[in-house]
């Protein structure tokens, strides 16, 4: 489906196929911002089957190394040398971290910072930023609802049956997702 395709469905969903009332740059900035709510919402499900790989150096100096440009959600950094898992600590929890000898990480401004790491190249797996041209089929009907949810918060008039609709979609995305999970739950894609 494309850009332009996505749009006019949006459109018939707001039963205003020839509607002019949403600008097309508008319905695009509604997507965008639904995506973000999307993949924030399903990141857990998503990361298992588009996480992508990348290695990392760590600055001896200040423990930090700038994450990839694309990184939505790191979902694990694992040295390369002597290999012991770190812990996740997110930022909004704590700013140092040290438990019973264990290292961990959190961000700081784009960038990954280690705590007392044993090794300063590690390898990343991450969930890249989605954008409309990445993203399965099978999460357009529910973006398109949640597309059309934004522009109502807009009017402050979100009806009764997109929220329905929201709901049913997002329980196919899930049960897509976690079949997904279940078939190929020894694949990590790059």
């Amino acid at each position: 489906m494309t850009r332009e395709e996505f749009r006019q469905y949006v459109r018939s969903l707001l039963a205003e196929p020839q509607a002019s009332y949403w600008e097309n740059d508008e319905i695009d900035l509604y997507t965008d911002i639904a995506l973000i709510n999307l993949t924030n919402k399903f990141w857990y499900m998503l990361a298992p089957i588009y996480n992508k790989k990348t290695s990392l150096t760590i600055n001896s100096e200040t423990m930090t190394a700038d994450l990839p440009v694309d990184c939505l959600k790191v979902i694990s950094i694992t040295p390369i040398e002597n290999y012991v898992d770190f812990d996740y600590i997110p930022q909004d929890l704590v700013n140092t971290y040290g438990y019973h000898n264990w290292s961990g990480w959190t961000f700081e401004e784009g960038k990954i910072k280690v705590y007392n790491p044993k090794s300063f190249e590690f390898t990343l797996y991450y969930l890249p930023k989605f954008i409309f041209d990445n993203i399965p089929d099978q999460m357009k009907p529910l973006l398109a609802v949640e597309t059309i949810i934004q522009a109502k918060v807009k009017d402050e008039n979100v009806p009764t049956y997109l929220l329905l609709l929201q709901k049913n979609f997002t329980d196919s995305l899930l049960l897509f997702l976690s079949q997904n999970q279940m078939q190929n739950s020894d694949i990590l894609t790059e």
